[in-house]
């Protein structure tokens, strides 16, 4: 936690993996995270949370914003180059969404013991926004119109 003044945050996060010999590694990753966009703080902010039927993903709603896709990926399909970060294959979970969640397209399913999903919201406010955050230092790539 930070006060309000400055110019955002910086989070580490660390990895860590082990086998089942005991062999383990770990690796460091940092995200920047600048304080707002043109007097705006982030857009959309998402938490996820299980009921019953599966994983809700939940999220703030974006003035101006007619409708919402959310979408799920595996995080040991990121790829980082150079120029992006390939978000690798997408499944929608839900499309075209007026209300800022999705309950009642909870997503069913969990991830392989030992791996993780990531979700994303796109947003549409008369032109469609990118899945992420829009203060990424790269352009995150994923399969095109994955949502209908």
């Amino acid at each position: 936690e930070r006060s309000g003044n400055g110019n955002g945050r910086i989070y580490t996060i660390t990895y860590r993996a082990w086998d089942e010999f005991g062999n383990t590694e770990r690796a460091l990753g940092w995200i920047q995270v600048p304080h707002d966009q043109n007097g705006m703080t982030e857009p959309v902010l998402l938490t996820a949370r299980e009921n019953g039927l599966g994983t809700v993903v939940e999220w703030n709603r974006v003035p101006g914003a007619l409708s919402y896709n959310v979408v799920r990926g595996e995080l040991k399909n990121l790829q980082e180059t150079e120029q992006h970060i390939h978000l690798g294959p997408l499944t929608c979970i839900a499309s075209a969404l007026t209300e800022p969640t999705t309950s009642g397209w909870e997503d069913p399913d969990l991830p392989p013991q030992g791996e993780a999903f990531f979700y994303l919201v796109e947003y549409n406010d008369g032109s469609g926004s990118s899945f992420g955050t829009v203060s990424a230092a790269k352009e995150r790539r994923g399969t095109p119109g994955i949502c209908p």
